[in-house]
């Protein structure tokens, strides 16, 4: 007869309810923040959206448990690599696509899609410096 090891059980369950919890206390706060935004309540909204944000962080570190495997960040990595390959090739394509519609004077461009590109770019650059750093690290 196989036995079931309730810590393993109990760990998991654990693990699954901080989870739980992190994600209700963002939710919390992002409802509640589109709602006071709606309503005219800009500070009071901005505060219950931080205090479930830290509220999540909490729990997050505050935790004595791992509540991701690695399996989840196995996930993360790839999710954040397709990300940032997307957002790359909008940057390398659309990029050079805007200027030349920019130059013959096809296509002004508003302000608004300027600051996305800049806004791509420094993403772009930022993820490079700590990619440059880690690597030289180790």
């Amino acid at each position: 007869m196989i036995g079931i090891n309730t810590d393993t059980m109990n760990q998991l369950e654990t693990r699954r309810f901080y989870r739980r919890l992190m994600g209700a206390c963002l939710a919390v706060g992002i409802v509640a923040y589109v709602v006071g935004l709606l309503l005219g309540y800009i500070i009071l909204s901005t505060a219950v959206y931080w205090a479930g944000f830290l509220g999540m962080v909490g729990i997050w570190k505050g935790t004595s448990i791992e509540l991701y495997d690695e399996r989840e960040q196995q996930i993360e990595l790839e999710a954040s690599r397709w990300t940032l390959e997307v957002f790359a090739y909008m940057l390398v394509l659309g990029g050079s696509v805007l200027f030349a519609f920019e130059a013959t004077g096809y296509y002004d461009a508003p302000p608004e899609l300027w600051g996305a590109f800049y806004a791509y770019c420094a993403l772009s650059l930022v993820f490079g410096a700590i990619y440059t750093v880690h690597r030289h690290r180790s």
